[in-house]
C-alpha cells in the first residue's frame, strides 16, 4: 500500500488547532487548577507565564506541542491569560524564545507525558500490527485508533509523516503474513486447480478466477442462485460438505425425492436452511469470530488451562466447594430432602398452602401475604419523625454530610491524581447535583463564586466525575453509614435486593432499546439496575441498553460492589427466577431469594427417586440428573473459579451458558444444580411465611427507593439526555450516590430526634425502630436555584436544631 495515504488537508489538521474550541472544551483542557497556576507564576515575565500555561493546555487538547506555541487561536490565549491575571498582548514573543523548550520539559515532568522514542514506538507498533492481522480497518481509521491511544497513554504525538509510514509499514507485514499463511494452505493439487483459475478459456474475455473473484451484489432469487452456484464452485476447492449443516427435515426439502433428477438441489430450501444453520451455531457459540465480543470464542475469557490448574485449589476453598463434586452434591441434596419432608409435613396445618388439581395436574396454590398492620405507636412515632425533621435544601444535604464524612475527597483528576483546585469539594458538590437533579449546569451557576464558574464546573465535570470516583465515594458512605447504631435495627448488610429503574431517552443512542410497557410505543429507554441493603444503602448500578433480562445482571451487581457490605442473600421479582441465575448463585455460595408471583406453576424436583414426600410427591416427580452435574463438575468450578477472579461477568457467562435459549453441556449441569437449589427454595418459601415477609419487606424498600430517586431525578421531565453509555453511567451514578446520600442524612437526623424524644421522657419502641424508612423527603427542598452555601450552624459538622411540636405525647 501506498505510504502517504492521507490527504493533504488531513495532514494539516494533525497536531494543530484546525476552529476555535468551545466553552465545553477550553473548560476541558485550558482551565488551570491551583497546582498549573502556581507553576505557571513561576515562569519569569508575563509573556512566558502566559506561554507556559498556552503549552499545558495546548498538550492536554492536540496531545502535542506546537512548533510555535503562538500558533493558537486567540481565545485560548486570553482565556489562559484570564485565568493568570495578566493581558493577552504580553504573550507576543513568546513562540521565538528558548523558554518555550524548557517549558516543555517542566510540562512533561510535571504530568507525566512521554516522548515517542523506541519504546512508545515498539509498543503502538505490536498493537496496531494485532489489530491489523486480525481485522481489515482501513489505514486512515487505524491512524485515528493509533492518535487516540497515544493521546490516552499520554505519549506526545510524533510528526503525522512518522505515524503514517509506521500504520503503512504494520499493515504491509500483516498483509505479507497473510499471504505467506495462505500459499501454505493448499495441497498440490489443490495448488494445481488454483493455477487454472488465471487461465483465460478459449473463446472467453475473463478467466475464472475473475468471475469467482465478483462478489454477489444481486439480493433477487436470480441473484441468489448466481450465488449459490458460486459457492459450489469455491466449495469444489476443497470445502466443508454441506450435509453438516443440514437437518433430516431440510435435507428432504433441499434433495428432492424421484421423479426430480438424482442430485439435484432446490437452491431456494439450501440457503434459507444455511442460513438458518449459521445464525444457530452462532447463537450456541459452536462458530465464533475471533476477536469479537458479542460472537467470539465463548471460553476466551474462562480461565485458561495453566492459569485454572493453578487456581484450582484457592478456588475451592474460597467459594467452600470441592474439586470432587460427591461430598457436597450429598450435602446439597439432603438439604433439598430435608425443605421437602418439612413442606410435606407442615402442610395440613399451613394455611397458606394448599394443593389443588387444575387442567388434569396437580398445582400448588399459595394465598398472598395481608398487609401488617401498622401499630398505633409506629404511626405516632413517623409522625413526630416527620414533624421535627428540619427543612433542607438539597445541596445543604451534599455538603453538610460531606462535613461527617469526607468523600467528596475520593474525586481525583482522571490523568493528573494530584491535581486539587481551591475549593474543589464546592465544584464537585454543584456538578453532583446537577447531574443527579438532571437539571444541567446553567441553574448550578453562580457568577462571582468561582468554584461555581461556568467553566471550572465544565471542567470537574469532565476530568473527576467517572465511575472510579464514584464508586470510592459511594463505598466511604456506606462504611460511615453501616456503623450508625440506628442502622442495626434495620439490618445486618446481608440482604440484599436488586430491581430495574427505568428512563426514556428521548435521543439519538445506540445505548437504549424499545419497551412499549415501561417507555410506551415509538419510544426507547435504559434500565439502571440497581443494588440496595437490608440497611437502606446502595450497593451499586448498573445501566442496562433497554430492558434486558434484568437476571443475567444480578449477580454481576454482587461481584463489582466494593462496598464493606457483603451481603449473602438477594432478593429479586418473579422474572429474575430462572434455574440457570439459582445454579450460579450455589456454586458462588449465594443465596437467591426471589419473589415469585405464580409459585404454583413452578416445578419441584427430586433427587432420590424413591424417597417418599406423602402429599408432594404428586408435584415432585421429576428428577434432579445428578450425572450432568458430576460429569461437568470440573468445568462448572472453572467458571465459578473465572467468575470470582473477575476474568469473566455472570452477565456474559450466563449468554454462553445457554445461548438463545439453548444450553451447551456446562450449561445443562449448571441448570440441574439450579433445579436442585431452586426446588429447596421454593419448599422452604412454601414453608416459611417469615421467609416470605423478609423478602416482600426488602422489596417494597427498593420501591420506595425508587420513588425518592424518581423525586431527585425530576429536571428534563425524568429523562435521560446522555448520548453516549459513559456518561449515561456516569449521571446515574451520580443519583446513586445522591440517594445515599439523603439516607445518610436522614438517618442521621432520625437519631438525634429519636434522642431528643427519649430525653424528654417519650418512651420509643425498638420494635418501631426496626420499621423506619430513611427514604423520606417531604421535609427536603429538590426545586429551584441551587444554593451552595451551610448555615453557620453546621459549618463545622455539627448537627442543625429540629423543630419541636407545639404538644408532644408522652408515650410512642
Amino acid at each position: 500500500m501506498p505510504t502517504n495515504f492521507l490527504s493533504e488537508e488531513q495532514r494539516r489538521r494533525f497536531g494543530h488547532f484546525t476552529e476555535d474550541p468551545d466553552e465545553g472544551q477550553l473548560a476541558g483542557s485550558f482551565l488551570l487548577d491551583q497546582t498549573a497556576r502556581r507553576r505557571a507564576m513561576a515562569a519569569r515575565g508575563a509573556r512566558n507565564r502566559i506561554g507556559w500555561a498556552v503549552q499545558l493546555g495546548t498538550i492536554r487538547y492536540l496531545g502535542t506541542f506546537l512548533e510555535n506555541p503562538e500558533e493558537v487561536p486567540a481565545v485560548v490565549v486570553a482565556y489562559v491569560a484570564e485565568q493568570l491575571g495578566l493581558e493577552p498582548r504580553a504573550f507576543a514573543g513568546y513562540g521565538s524564545g528558548e523558554a518555550r523548550w524548557d517549558h516543555q520539559d517542566q510540562i512533561r515532568e510535571g504530568y507525566g507525558y512521554t516522548k515517542f522514542e523506541f519504546d512508545q514506538w515498539f509498543a503502538l507498533a505490536r498493537w496496531m500490527y494485532q489489530r491489523a492481522w486480525i481485522g481489515n480497518e482501513r489505514p486512515t481509521l487505524l491512524f485515528d485508533l493509533a492518535t487516540k491511544r497515544l493521546v490516552d497513554k499520554k505519549v506526545v504525538l510524533p510528526g503525522v509523516t512518522v505515524l503514517e509510514r509506521l500504520v503503512s509499514g504494520t499493515r504491509e507485514r500483516a498483509e505479507k503474513r497473510l499471504w505467506a499463511t495462505l500459499a501454505a494452505a493448499p495441497t498440490a493439487e489443490q495448488a494445481e486447480q488454483l493455477q487454472q483459475l488465471v487461465v483465460v478459456p478459449a473463446g472467453k474475455r475473463l478467466s475464472e478466477l475473475d468471475r469467482l473473484r465478483r462478489s454477489p451484489r444481486d439480493i433477487s432469487a436470480r441473484g441468489v442462485g448466481k450465488a449459490l452456484e458460486r459457492y459450489e464452485s469455491l466449495r469444489s476447492f476443497g470445502g466443508h460438505a454441506t450435509a453438516k449443516v443440514l437437518t433430516s427435515a431440510w435435507r428432504r426439502l433441499v434433495f428432492p425425492p424421484p421423479p426430480m433428477p438424482v442430485g439435484s438441489v432446490e437452491k431456494r430450501a439450501l440457503i434459507v436452511a444455511s442460513a438458518e444453520a449459521l445464525r444457530s451455531a452462532l447463537h450456541r457459540h459452536e462458530v465464533f469470530v475471533p476477536g469479537l465480543h458479542k460472537w467470539g470464542n465463548p471460553n476466551a475469557r474462562l480461565l485458561g488451562d495453566a492459569a485454572w490448574d493453578a487456581a484450582r485449589t484457592r478456588v475451592c476453598e474460597e467459594l467452600d466447594l470441592d474439586p470432587k463434586p460427591d461430598k457436597i452434591l450429598a450435602e446439597w441434596t439432603a438439604r433439598l430432602d430435608k425443605a421437602h419432608r418439612d413442606f410435606a409435613d407442615g402442610l395440613a396445618a399451613n394455611p397458606a398452602v394448599r394443593i389443588e388439581q387444575q387442567g388434569g395436574r396437580d398445582r400448588i396454590i399459595l394465598t398472598g401475604l395481608d398487609r401488617l398492620d401498622e401499630p398505633a405507636s409506629l404511626v405516632e412515632l413517623n409522625k413526630e419523625i416527620e414533624a421535627r425533621m428540619p427543612a433542607v435544601d438539597l445541596p445543604e444535604i451534599v455538603l453538610e454530610v460531606n462535613s461527617w464524612v469526607p468523600y467528596l475527597g475520593d474525586f481525583t483528576h482522571v490523568s493528573e491524581a494530584n491535581s486539587r483546585m481551591a475549593d474543589l469539594e464546592l465544584s464537585v458538590a454543584a456538578v453532583l447535583t446537577s447531574e443527579a437533579t438532571n437539571v444541567g449546569i446553567e441553574p448550578i451557576v453562580h457568577d462571582g463564586v468561582d468554584a461555581l464558574s461556568r467553566d471550572r464546573l465544565f471542567w470537574v465535570e469532565q476530568n473527576y466525575v467517572r465511575a472510579q470516583t464514584l464508586s470510592a465515594a459511594n463505598a466511604r458512605l456506606v462504611d460511615y453509614h453501616m456503623r450508625l447504631p440506628l442502622v442495626q435495627a434495620w439490618g445486618g448488610g446481608e440482604l440484599a435486593s436488586a430491581d430495574g429503574l427505568r428512563f426514556i431517552t428521548p435521543i439519538r443512542t445506540l445505548n437504549s432499546g424499545p419497551n412499549p410497557k415501561y417507555f410506551g410505543t415509538r419510544r426507547r429507554g435504559v434500565t439502571f439496575y440497581n443494588f440496595l441493603s437490608d440497611q437502606f444503602s446502595g450497593l451499586h448500578g448498573i445501566l442496562i441498553p433497554g430492558t434486558q433480562r434484568d437476571s443475567f445482571y444480578i449477580l454481576d451487581g454482587l461481584l463489582e460492589q466494593e462496598t464493606a457490605l457483603r451481603p449473602v442473600e438477594i432478593t429479586s421479582d418473579t422474572h429474575g427466577a430462572s434455574e440457570i441465575v439459582f445454579g450460579l448463585f450455589r456454586l458462588m455460595g449465594y443465596q437467591f431469594s426471589p419473589r415469585l408471583a405464580d409459585v404454583g406453576s413452578a416445578t419441584l424436583y427430586r433427587a432420590d427417586p424413591d424417597a417418599d414426600y406423602g402429599p408432594l410427591n404428586p408435584v415432585t416427580r421429576d428428577k434432579i440428573n445428578l450425572k450432568q452435574i458430576t460429569a461437568h463438575w470440573d468445568e462448572m468450578l472453572r467458571l465459578a473459579g473465572s467468575l470470582h477472579s473477575g476474568t469473566i461477568k455472570a452477565s456474559e457467562a450466563l449468554r454462553v451458558l445457554a445461548p438463545g435459549g439453548k444450553p451447551t453441556p456446562t450449561g445443562k449441569a449448571v441448570m440441574e444444580l439450579g433445579r436442585l437449589d431452586r426446588s429447596a427454595y421454593l419448599s422452604s418459601y412454601f414453608t416459611d411465611e417469615l421467609l416470605r415477609r423478609r423478602v416482600n419487606t426488602q422489596l417494597n424498600r427498593q420501591e420506595s427507593r425508587h420513588e425518592l430517586a424518581r423525586k431527585i431525578f425530576h429536571g428534563q421531565k425524568g429523562e435521560l439526555r446522555q448520548a453516549y453509555r459513559e456518561g449515561q453511567e456516569d449521571q446515574l451514578g451520580a443519583l446513586g450516590l445522591m440517594l445515599n446520600v439523603v439516607v445518610l442524612w436522614n438517618t442521621v437526623y432520625f437519631q438525634k430526634i429519636i434522642a431528643e424524644m427519649r430525653a424528654e421522657g417519650i418512651h420509643v419502641r425498638d420494635e418501631d425502630l426496626a420499621r423506619l424508612s430513611p427514604l423520606k423527603f417531604a421535609h427536603i427542598n429538590f426545586h429551584g436555584r441551587y444554593s451552595f452555601a451551610l448555615p453557620n450552624e453546621v459549618q463545622g459538622g455539627q448537627l442543625r436544631s429540629t423543630a419541636k411540636p407545639e404538644r408532644t405525647a408522652t408515650t410512642i
